[in-house]
């Protein structure tokens, strides 16, 4: 029987750290360590994020063929996309297949989890997607479904299966520390680091603003990020994360409407230990400004940028 570690995110956990550090330190954790981070020649484009095999069951049984032939006990599979769309056909395929199934998860505050989601889908590779305003985006959103797959999970393959890792408990916020340490591997000089480039950095409400008013002024999901970078140079907007913009009471209508699943997670995996010191994330009850929109001469100078580059076409 082999253990296999499916890493599902959440997103905005620093998931993309976790992925890149694990394929880049590949051959290191699988010599000396004995822990296997697969790595499958079909997936397509981001082949770090080797869990994209539950797409396929061609894939999940290569998959299964590459991971009985290592020596290594310990496997990781990673991918996000799982919190939001159960694999549950496939694990359950695994599992029939000697494999011994845990499903690792980080858990973030509601407020500063789903302010971050919805700046995720004003990043250049998500332009196609048409995007709420954000208090929509927050009063109508599947987290709770989410969530309530770990549920599912532990009912097939039992509550000893579920590892949750409250992101808010991270040392430093080095996910990829944390991550490690559930295979008792410290993390030394002797890895391989990401680069800050190389991350999935959150953008902040300025840009998300920038964005949005390009989208619904232009039929053109095509911009660089030089371009984006060039606006954001000289428009004025709000330039905070997207959590320090919203008010003490939409950010406390977000955490207490999650208040009561979080408390069954942390009931039935974390022993009753709470997932959070407090219920409201940092910004809560600091005194701040209101959030900031586009002035009408920010969206001037963009509509300028727009006029310039059709010209320039």
């Amino acid at each position: 029987m082999k253990n296999l570690y499916i890493h599902i995110g959440a997103p905005k956990t620093g998931s993309s750290s976790i992925q890149l550090f694990m394929s880049k330190n590949y051959e290191f954790l699988k010599k000396k360590y004995g822990l296997l981070y697969p790595s499958i020649d079909n997936i397509p484009n981001r082949k770090e994020v080797n869990g994209k095999i539950f797409n396929d069951l061609a894939l999940v049984k290569e998959f299964i063929e590459l991971s009985y032939k290592s020596e290594c006990n310990d496997i990781v599979l990673s991918e996000e996309i799982l919190f939001f769309e159960g694999g549950y056909d496939f694990f359950e395929y695994l599992s029939k297949n000697n494999y011994i199934i845990k499903i690792v998860v980080y858990i973030r505050n509601s407020a500063e989890y789903l302010s971050s989601l919805w700046a995720e889908h004003f990043k250049l590779y998500n332009l196609k997607i048409n995007i709420k305003p954000i208090e929509a985006f927050l009063q109508n959103n599947r987290y709770e479904l989410n969530l309530s797959r770990l549920f599912d999970y532990a009912s097939l393959f039992g509550d000893e299966s579920i590892i949750i890792r409250p992101y808010e408990g991270i040392e430093g916020f080095d996910v990829v520390k944390d991550f490690l340490s559930i295979f008792n591997i410290s993390k030394s000089d002797e890895f391989i680091e990401v680069n800050k480039e190389e991350r999935n950095i959150s953008v902040t409400r300025k840009y998300c603003d920038i964005v949005n008013y390009l989208k619904v002024t232009s039929r053109s999901n095509n911009y660089s990020s030089e371009e984006i970078d060039w606006l954001m140079s000289f428009i004025c907007g709000d330039d905070r994360w997207v959590i320090e913009t919203l008010s003490d009471k939409l950010i406390c209508n977000i955490c207490d409407r999650y208040a009561p699943i979080e408390k069954k997670l942390s009931s039935r995996f974390l022993q009753s230990n709470t997932l959070f010191k407090s219920r409201y994330p940092y910004i809560y009850g600091v005194e701040r400004h209101p959030y900031i929109p586009l002035t009408n001469d920010d969206r001037y100078k963009i509509t300028n940028f727009l006029i310039s580059r059709i010209s320039s076409c």
